[in-house]
């Protein structure tokens, strides 16, 4: 007898599977079988090649089938595709009260966290996430400001430059001197600080006087220059990724990032002097911020966020809350409350937080 055909393999199972990460599992193929007219079965003869399927990396393996039956005649091969995916999201505990109260012109020491990932480990303490490349955490949210010191300062950096042993300036919200040329005086403006880099000032405009295109200089044709700054511009890919991901709920239609290179009443602000030795865009001299003077801490309610992710993108499960505030009266926040000897006149708005600190 003339075998003249080839023997045909049977892929066991589904050809493309997905499954999910793991630390404790391994995966094991269902294999394949193969058949031939004249030799019969002959599943003992196939071979598997390809790439070894490694539960612990996400990623996308093919395996590869073969089989030649006893005339030396070879099968087509055929594949397999196993992608594996991590889809756990990472787990945030406080340490410490979620809600704390401080005493105003005292500093406040957050009690930090632990964020822990099946398949990452422990993610907290390894610095600010790479999506796809690396795990890690930032804190975000209201800076618990225990000290006049930040309030005569004009820019993120110099917040970062000046910040003392005993202080915290993570990134956050701050209060700087901003001078109105409008009213030709500074005043006291609320930003958001990227701290991550040198220092990045972030003072986003919802209704301008001056409509403008966001992320482009426009000559002062917006209403940024009127407390001295500009619009924001962006050293590099990581500074815009970081502005995106706090002021963008959706970043397929945020009015801070158009697509389209329109003017609009919807932009964001910035002194952009985080990679100079000096301030450019700022007025020369002294500052003397009038408000509050001699008052030694901001009384208010603060939140703190703690936000993480792991190498694979995956957001904490649940954004751990707490909050430090300045509140006149007792309970667990950071939240700094006035004294009897000194009075308590304004409170820091609350954003999306997570830990709650008040001084009082």
């Amino acid at each position: 007898m003339i075998d003249d055909e080839a023997p045909e393999i049977e892929v066991m199972g589904d050809k493309k599977l997905i499954i999910d990460a793991s630390t404790v599992q391994e995966y094991t193929d269902a294999g394949a079988t193969c058949n031939d007219y004249v030799d019969g079965v002959l599943s003992h003869a196939v071979e598997v090649s390809g790439e070894v399927v490694n539960m612990r990396r996400p990623g996308t393996y093919t395996i590869r089938y073969d089989c030649v039956d006893l005339s030396g005649k070879e099968a087509l091969p055929e594949f397999r595709k196993v992608q594996v995916v991590d889809r756990t999201c990472p787990q945030v505990k406080l340490n410490g009260a979620k809600v704390n109260y401080v005493e105003a012109g005292f500093p406040y020491l957050d009690a930090g966290f632990v964020a822990t990932d099946d398949l990452d480990g422990v993610i907290s303490g390894k610095g600010n996430f790479v999506e796809g490349k690396k795990a890690g955490c930032r804190t975000d949210g209201d800076t618990v400001n225990t000290s006049q010191a930040f309030y005569d300062r004009r820019s993120c950096k110099d917040i970062k430059a000046n910040c003392g042993k005993d202080q915290t300036c993570t990134t956050g919200e701050y209060y700087i001197s901003a001078y109105n040329k409008a009213t030709n005086q500074y005043v006291r403006v609320l930003v958001w600080c990227n701290m991550a880099g040198n220092g990045k000032t972030y003072y986003p405009v919802m209704d301008a006087k001056k409509a403008a295109v966001p992320g482009s200089m426009n000559n002062g044709a917006n209403d940024c220059q009127a407390l001295g700054m500009d619009m924001a511009v962006f050293q590099n890919v990581a500074e815009k990724t970081d502005a995106v991901g706090k002021f963008c709920k959706d970043k397929e239609n945020c009015v801070f990032f158009p697509v389209a290179s329109q003017p609009q009443r919807q932009y964001l602000c910035s002194t952009n002097d985080e990679g100079t030795k000096s301030h450019v865009h700022l007025q020369t001299g002294a500052v003397s911020p009038g408000a509050k003077a001699g008052h030694s801490a901001e009384v208010g309610t603060y939140h703190i966020k703690f936000m993480c992710r792991d190498r694979a993108g995956n957001k904490d499960c649940d954004w751990k809350k707490g909050a430090a505030q300045t509140p006149p009266s007792t309970s667990r926040t950071p939240s700094p409350r006035s004294s009897p000897c000194t009075s308590a006149t304004s409170s820091s708005p609350a954003a999306p937080a997570r830990r709650s600190a008040s001084t009082a």
